[in-house]
């Protein structure tokens, strides 16, 4: 499977975007041609190398200047009838209308002609991201960090991270940075919304080429670069890469009952697993591990846990990528009762695992084993 990775290092815009895929192999004058269809028979675009810090990477040049904003409605129309790739004309058109929508969420407005998304430059960049996609083969993308800015532009008083920005990255595990300038704009936040899910984050793969690409702006504190890289592995579509942060603490003061009241409390405040294994430390001292595995957004409320009804006064935090499969839970209804029924999708089908409480309440109140209930549900799962 072919695969990109988008590699803000720190920066994400869409001019940056296409210079970086030129620089992998996109023929950056199919997209002229695509643009003098629309009605833009003036429009001209080539890439130039340039300095930033010690790299020299592509950048975008587009002229004339188009400062003029066009008729979204139109445009998209123009495009959606355009000879290209319908996945290219679907990326195009999610990365315009995801901009819009957010636009019109924070102005309130119908039709919002604020900022950058009715400009053709957000066109073009819609359009050659979607090219990029499909001209490159990639089958699916992947992103690594997401930096942010803090703070305000002191020269308008507005903030360095714009609020169409943060709304397309919601979900998007972010990080702060130092460097007080726009990071990623708008419409970079609407290519890694469109390309990319949240959960598409990616720490290991095997490269196969990499470009770099810069903007105008120059930092003080490092370079502007994006870097994109393709990649090349067994990404099965069916499985889905997360990542998740562990928690690990040591007792050997501690009670089980004590130990079983506070694995209850992490479960109900939303950890994905609370492991509990016995060691022996200190003296032969028995004493026991717990492993907590969660989400970012749990971190904060699961240490305060483990602090508050364990006798721990210290825990160490891992962050780990895991995959899964696809999933779905369902109810299952016989004359015995009703059940959850979780479906999980393989390649090739799917398996299923029955939830063990709703199994046992069903066993007790008709008095019969768990193996009968079981079977009971399995022969009503495949008639």
């Amino acid at each position: 499977m072919k695969v990109l990775v988008i590699d803000p290092l720190p920066s994400l815009s869409g001019d940056m975007f296409l210079s970086a895929g030129y620089g992998l192999g996109f023929d950056i004058l199919k997209l002229e041609k695509v643009i003098h269809k629309l009605g833009f028979a003036d429009f001209k675009v080539k890439v130039v190398n340039k300095k930033a810090g010690h790299i020299t990477a592509n950048s975008l040049k587009i002229s004339p200047q188009h400062s003029s904003y066009v008729d979204l409605k139109q445009v998209i129309k123009k495009i959606t009838n355009l000879k290209l790739d319908k996945k290219a004309i679907g990326i195009a058109v999610n990365v315009i209308k995801n901009l819009i929508a957010v636009e019109r969420e924070l102005h309130k407005e119908k039709r919002s002609h604020r900022g950058e998304i009715f400009s053709l430059d957000t066109v073009i960049d819609a359009l050659g991201t979607g090219m990029i996609i499909t001209e490159l083969g990639v089958e699916k993308c992947f992103y690594t960090q997401i930096y942010i800015p803090q703070g305000f532009n002191p020269d308008c008083e507005y903030p360095l991270l714009a609020p169409a920005t943060l709304e397309l990255l919601k979900g998007y595990q972010l990080n702060y940075t130092d460097i007080d300038q726009e990071l990623i704009t708008p419409t970079g936040a609407s290519i890694i919304n469109t390309l990319c899910t949240p959960e598409d984050r990616i720490t290991s793969f095997h490269a196969v080429k990499i470009s770099y690409s810069t903007g105008n702006r120059i930092f003080s504190k490092g370079a502007n670069l994006l870097r994109l890289i393709l990649a090349e592995g067994e990404f099965q579509e069916n499985i889905i890469s997360e990542e998740i942060y562990q928690l690990i603490t040591s007792l050997d003061d501690i009670t089980s009952e004590d130990l079983a009241y506070a694995q209850e409390k992490l479960f109900s405040s939303g950890a994905l697993d609370v492991q509990i294994s016995t060691y022996y430390g200190k003296k032969n001292r028995i004493g026991f591990t717990i492993v907590v595995l969660c989400r970012y957004e749990k971190i904060k409320s699961l240490l305060s846990i483990l602090f508050k009804h364990t006798s721990t006064s210290g825990v160490r935090c891992q962050k780990l990528q895991r995959f899964v499969l696809p999933r779905e839970i369902k109810k299952l209804s016989s004359s015995l009762g009703k059940i959850g029924v979780k479906r999980f999708r393989i390649p090739g089908g799917e398996k299923y695992k029955f939830e063990y409480q709703d199994i046992k309440e069903i066993a007790e109140i008709n008095n019969i084993p768990l193996f009968e209930v079981k079977n009971h549900f399995k022969n009503k799962l495949n008639t």
